[in-house]
């Protein structure tokens, strides 16, 4: 699932294609929930750990995780810093971009497979977004349902 299997016509989405279709892990799943936390409250020492454990960096030696992280926040995490945040197919864009195209070290990066299905549900997320321009306080919504649903409290 990517910006590339679905179609918007009027208030009606299409979906496409279905050839990468995946089952996330639950374990994944629940990391993916602690990364974004831990984003949230700037923990660089966790993104370094959770990038290296993760299999994303392939040089250890030479990547500079601080120029990424900072990006990585900037960028990816945007949406869900705090306030109200609308969504653009330009954000969409730059975001997908971004991580394909301009990342800080990108020789040094690849998506191990069994992250390859988030990640792209992540970009068809932002372009769906982006093309409906919502518009909303990402935070907050995320984290009533984090609260309600896996009793957390934010760190930050």
């Amino acid at each position: 699932f990517h910006p590339g299997n679905y179609i918007l016509r009027g208030d009606k989405l299409g979906l496409i294609d279905f050839g990468g279709a995946s089952d996330m892990p639950s374990d994944l799943a629940t990391n993916y929930l602690e990364f974004m936390i831990r984003i949230w409250s700037h923990d660089f020492d966790y993104f370094v750990e959770f990038m290296k454990q993760s299999g994303f960096v392939t040089d250890l030696d030479n990547f500079d995780f601080k120029a990424f992280f900072n990006v990585h926040v900037e960028i990816y995490h945007k949406p869900f810093m705090g306030g109200e945040f609308q969504f653009t197919p330009q954000f969409a864009r730059k975001v997908v971009e971004w991580q394909l195209k301009k990342a800080p070290g990108l020789e040094m990066l690849t998506i191990p497979p069994k992250h390859l299905t988030f990640m792209r549900f992540y970009w068809s997320l932002y372009s769906l977004l982006g093309d409906i321009g919502s518009k909303a306080n990402w935070r907050e919504l995320i984290e009533e349902h984090l609260a309600r649903d896996f009793s957390f409290k934010d760190a930050s």
